[in-house]
Order: structure tokens, then sequence, then C-alpha cells
């Protein structure tokens, strides 16, 4: 099983539970606030998805702890770490309280939240809010960090090596010296520089290759 309700394509919430009853309860609670949200029923279902599928939009992944037969939420979990989705794809565990020690321990390995059955509605929105609202931040400063990296490859071999130490703080005489080229050279260079990677000064420049480093 593996139904899709696409109300807001760009917010998704995975629901991974195999108790049906709750899991439609989740979905209409997600559906009249107007969140998209995907179900799965096992862990199998949704390993299968996370192997051949690409998150490219802000999910997060409300995740029973203890599923029934076959792998359980902790496969998940791990499949989800290795694929290095923890931030894209925030995890909030559902748990029983047995398994609190449990939950306490997979946060500290990078799952974001987890909530305790039987859970409040607002308590769970407000982590599900929280958990999409991180991957949105997540989402955006790849899609930035994307951006930086094509304009850079526009840049000559030359206009890179200004640009680094343009970045290291050196003036027009001290990147001409360095590089061997009159300062008239360097200064067309730096304007080839600013143009391409469409900033205006180097402090901007800076900032903007800072997203290449978060």
């Amino acid at each position: 099983m593996n139904t899709t309700n696409n109300t807001a394509e760009e917010r998704t919430v995975f629901i991974v539970e195999d108790d049906q009853s709750l899991r439609e309860a989740i979905c209409i609670t997600l559906k009249v606030r107007d969140i998209a949200y995907r179900e799965f029923e096992s862990a199998a279902e949704i390993l299968a998805t996370l192997s051949n599928e690409s998150i490219t939009s802000a999910t997060c992944v409300l995740l029973d702890l203890r599923l029934g037969s076959g792998p359980s939420g902790l496969s998940v979990f791990d499949k989800i770490n290795a694929l290095g989705l923890t931030k894209q794809a925030p995890v909030i565990f559902m748990t029983g309280h047995g398994d609190l020690e449990t939950a306490v321990d997979v946060m500290r390995l990078g799952a974001f939240d987890f909530v305790t059955k039987p859970f409040s509605t607002p308590d769970l929105i407000k982590k599900i809010e929280s958990a999409l609202h991180e991957s949105e931040v997540f989402c955006a400063k790849k899609v930035k960090k994307q951006r930086m990296i094509e304009l850079i490859e526009q840049l000559t071999g030359k206009e890179k090596e200004v640009m680094h130490l343009l970045v290291a703080g050196k003036t027009n005489r001290e990147i001409a010296e360095r590089c061997k080229n009159s300062t008239r050279t360097v200064e067309l260079h730096r304007a080839r520089v600013f143009q391409k990677l469409q900033v205006s000064n180097a402090v901007e420049l800076t900032h903007r290759l800072s997203t290449l480093e978060s």
C-alpha cells in the first residue's frame, strides 16, 4: 500500500504506520490542513520508495518505531541516514511509552523529534510543521548552493584564481603580482567575475560563496 494525497506537492509528509485506523486518522488530520501526504503500511514499502525515488521537495517522515512484521522503523531511519536525508526529510518517530529511551537515542543520531502514543493532534501538527519548515530551509539552501556552483562553472581558470584571491582579501595590485598580470588585466577579470556571479563587490561575493559551505 502506498497512496498519495497531492493537495500541496511542495510539502509532503510520509506516514509510515501499520495500524490502519491510526494511519487514516493522521491522513484526515493532514488533509483538512491542506498538507500533502503519502501512506506506507510497512517499512518495506517506504524502503523501496527511498531506494527508487529522489526526494527533491520539502518532506518529513512520520515513522512508527515498532512496525509489524518485516523491517522495523529503525531500519527506515538507518536508510534515511545512509542516504544523507535527515535534513531534507526530518524524521518524527511515533513511539509507545516503553520506547522513550530508544526514541531519545535515535534523536542523538539525527532524528528530528518524537511523539508518544496516544498523542494530541495539536502537538503532532506542531512537530510536523516544524519538521517541514526545517526541510524547506534546507531545500532553499540546496537550491542556492546548486545555483552558485552553476555560476562558478562559467568562470575561466584565471577568473577562478582571481575570485579566490579576492575572497582572501587581496588587493588588485597584490593579485596582479601573484598572477603575473597587469593591474588593468586583473581589474577586467574582477569585473567579469562580478558579472558572471551576479554580485557587485567583494563583500557580496564572499557572502554568496559562503552558501557553498553550508
